[in-house]
This record gives C-alpha cells, sequence and structure tokens, in this order.
C-alpha cells in the first residue's frame, strides 16, 4: 500500500511537470515571459502512520528574454 502511494503520487508530480513543460512550449507564461524549464527534482515523503504527505521541487528554467521575473502558473 506505501509503494502504491508512492509511486502514485510521483507519478501524478512527473505528470505536472511534464504538462507544465508542453503548456510552456506552446504559449507564453500569464505574465507574458517565455523560459525553458532545464531540470527538476522532486522530492517527497511518504508518512502512512500519520496519514502526511510532503513533497517539494525544485526546478531549473533559464528565460528566453530579458525578465526580472518569472510567473509560473
Amino acid at each position: 500500500m506505501f509503494r502504491t502511494k508512492l509511486l502514485s503520487v510521483l507519478s501524478s508530480a512527473l505528470a505536472f511537470v511534464a504538462f507544465a513543460s508542453a503548456a510552456n512550449a506552446q504559449q507564453p507564461a500569464v505574465a507574458g515571459t517565455r523560459y525553458d524549464i532545464t531540470n527538476y527534482r522532486i522530492e517527497v515523503q511518504l508518512k502512512p502512520d500519520d496519514h502526511t504527505l510532503r513533497a517539494g521541487a525544485d526546478v531549473t528554467l533559464t528565460p528566453l528574454e530579458a525578465t526580472r521575473s518569472v510567473v509560473l502558473s
């Protein structure tokens, strides 16, 4: 059961990153700044005894135009 939930969480996280990358490739971000996602790392902690889940992601991106900020949506 623990393994099944972990695989489900990881699959969902990877699907989110893939979707975000594909959506960004098709159109600019909301604020108008375009960027390429060059790397990402997802860390997940699943504690079945406590019924808790913690997740975080580090995303590396390269702006495709001069900007002072990037909006991720």
